[in-house]
């Protein structure tokens, strides 16, 4: 005998429809403030040129070079700014207007972005221009970075947090999918050179969507903090060095930085010797893992505020890990794309996730020298980097990411067992 379903569970398509919107709602909730639209306009400029620049300068690399050990010192050297004015820029966070250090940063980060681009149109770059056009854009992208992660926490309240920085990542990821796949296509049809004018322009673009934004902010808190820059920074460290829990968070963080990372290092390499694709396949790539990642946080942006934090992360992370390794064996290219996918999804799920949960346990006063510190875990890329290069070149592509992978997961399972704070959350 058959059982019906009771009438409570049958719904009507006009009620389907009310909870399609109020889904959609949750979704894209902190968009509803006007302030934070800008910053998340921002961040699709500021995204853009990133991916942009990524693609344009790995290929670059690789046409002067042929060497994968450079690829990776490249790559590398791209983060040590991070590390380097990571402390400093927390505490001008903490201290000064963080709209005024968004909008010169994109100012500086534009004129360098312009200047390179004529050298490289003028047939006159070599390999060591590549490494002070780097130092450069990171020094100024690092200062940018934490102001504008800062910045999240005055433009939306406290219960739309975790949405608002998933929505973040979002726009991040939109230009992820985007970004790569255009900006080998535009290689092959404006050049290196116009990549890096295109790079100039959506700096500008950023800057533009500075203008308008309004921070809320404590002023109590503000002139708290106005007397001493290095008494400031040091209350930083000893806040995160108190705090077990946060400081876990930061030292979890190494974990894709050495472990992950170095797959984007290494792609250029895949794309030319295992795929055999030019530049326009060398973007589909990147494309790949940043369609996993909006996949990834647009989720992440509809659930909220996640229970159960540590599960999350621990998982994310494995599978993330593990899809390199999967990936370093993978000789079909669809095979190989949704792989990439499940990687990007999940190293994105636990950076979202990471930011927020550190955010809602920091007061405002000292959420920038916090996130600043947070940033220190780009220091190791550099590590991931040579080491994978040197992999590479000594065994092959494949053998490197599969050898860093095994080491991942050994290094989540220890801090599973190492860091108890984390597993509370």
């Amino acid at each position: 005998m058959a059982t019906a379903f009771p009438a409570s569970a049958i719904s009507s398509p006009a009620e389907r429809d009310t909870r399609r919107r109020g889904a959609a709602a949750r979704t894209f909730s902190a968009l509803k403030y006007p302030s934070f639209r800008y910053l998340w306009a921002g961040n699709f400029f500021g995204s853009g040129a990133m991916w942009i620049q990524q693609v344009t300068l790995s290929w670059l690399v690789y046409d002067l070079t042929s060497s994968a050990i450079m690829l990776g010192l490249i790559n590398g050297v791209r983060t040590i700014p991070f590390a380097v004015t990571a402390p400093f820029a927390g505490v001008l966070s903490d201290l000064v207007d963080r709209k005024v250090i968004m909008a010169v940063t994109q100012v500086f980060l534009a004129i360098v972005a312009t200047l390179f681009a004529v050298d490289v149109g003028l047939h006159r770059v070599q390999v060591w221009h590549i490494f002070a056009f780097t130092l450069l854009i990171g020094t100024g992208t690092g200062f940018n970075q934490v102001a504008r992660q800062t910045a999240i926490a005055n433009v939306v309240p406290r219960k739309d947090l975790v949405n608002a920085v998933a929505l973040g990542a979002v726009s991040f990821n939109i230009t992820r999918v985007i970004g790569p796949a255009v900006g080998g296509y535009l290689i092959g049809l404006i050049g290196m050179a116009g990549n890096f004018f295109i790079q100039a322009g959506c700096y500008v673009g950023t800057f533009v969507m500075v203008l308008p934004l309004k921070l809320f902010r404590d002023p109590d808190s503000l002139s708290a903090q106005r007397p001493r820059f290095f008494a400031s920074m040091g209350e930083g460290f000893r806040y995160v060095v108190k705090d077990k829990t946060v400081l876990s968070l930061i030292i979890l963080g190494l974990v894709p930085m050495l472990f992950i990372f170095p797959i984007n290092a290494l792609m250029p390499i895949f794309a030319k010797d295992y795929f055999h694709m030019g530049a326009t396949g060398f973007g589909v790539m990147f494309t790949a893992i940043g369609a996993g990642s909006l996949i990834g946080t647009l989720g992440l942006a509809s659930v909220g505020d996640v229970r159960k934090k540590a599960r999350v992360f621990y998982v994310a992370l494995s599978v993330a890990i593990s899809m390199s390794i999967v990936f370093s064996w993978t000789r079909s290219l669809p095979l190989a794309l949704v792989v990439l996918g499940i990687q990007g999804a999940c190293q994105m799920v636990y950076f979202s996730l990471n930011n927020a949960t550190i955010q809602l346990m920091v007061p405002d006063r000292m959420r920038g020298r916090v996130l600043s510190l947070n940033t220190l875990d780009t220091a190791v890329i550099p590590l991931g980097g040579l080491i994978s290069g040197i992999l590479a070149e000594w065994l092959s592509a494949a053998w490197a990411l599969t050898i860093l992978g095994i080491a991942g997961l050994v290094f989540v399972a220890a801090a599973f067992v190492l860091l108890p704070a984390v597993r509370k959350l």
